[in-house]
């Protein structure tokens, strides 16, 4: 029986490519056992990457629907966003991804692990907070102070706000030690993701305001 097996090939310059090979074995008229096996290669690299590209695809999917569910049953804020953090780091491996959420007392921007801080206006983080738009920032030089990344070997540095009914709650920082790693495809599942934490976020927070407010009332 001919075999056929799916490789992938790392060449000299660390490209990437995917080999179909397929295995025929040759007999001899009446004979059980084969004399010699015709090997063909068949590369099949935009076959394979589209089906990766189709099948991290239906993983966003999947967790944009996670987040809609969670967010519609989460009780507290901090909780929530640990777990869609979580969720979005394992879509994302190669990218690092932190939440920062705005303190409107405070005027600054905290992650969850509250071991940094920006205030509005100050980096791309606090810049985009300010703003309410995202932004992307290639080729980062650790001598430019505008940006300040979380991690100094950055090259590529996206910040989305999360932003619910015309407010800033806070930002979705995303960073990658490689250029151009960011693609138009990503910004646009990360725009997507970033709705729904909003969505759910603001949720949240009325839940508690409501709970507050009987609570007076009683």
């Amino acid at each position: 029986p001919s075999v056929n097996h799916e490789i992938k090939v790392v060449l000299e310059n660390t490209a990437q490519i995917w080999l179909q090979v397929s295995a025929q074995p040759l007999f001899y008229p009446g004979e059980k056992s084969p004399y010699g096996v015709v090997v063909s290669f068949e590369e099949i690299t935009e076959r394979m990457i589209s089906q990766q590209q189709i099948n991290h695809q239906m993983t966003v999917l999947e967790t944009i629907n996670a987040i809609e569910t969670a967010g519609a049953e989460a009780q507290n804020e901090e909780q929530f966003l640990y777990t869609v953090e979580g969720w979005i780091r394992n879509v994302f491996p190669l990218l690092d991804i932190d939440f920062f959420i705005l303190d409107a007392v405070s005027n600054t921007l905290v992650d969850l692990a509250r071991s940094r801080t920006f205030t509005v206006g100050q980096g791309l983080i606090g810049q985009v907070a300010e703003e309410g738009t995202g932004h992307i920032h290639e080729h980062h030089d650790a001598s430019d102070d505008d940006y300040r990344p979380i991690h100094p070997e950055t090259k590529t540095h996206l910040c989305l706000p999360i932003i619910a009914e015309g407010s800033v709650l806070g930002v979705l920082n995303v960073e990658s030690n490689k250029e151009e790693a960011i693609t138009e495809d990503t910004q646009s599942m990360m725009s997507v993701l970033v709705l729904q934490v909003a969505t759910a976020i603001l949720r949240i927070r009325s839940l508690i305001d409501e709970r507050k407010r009987l609570q007076q009332l009683e």
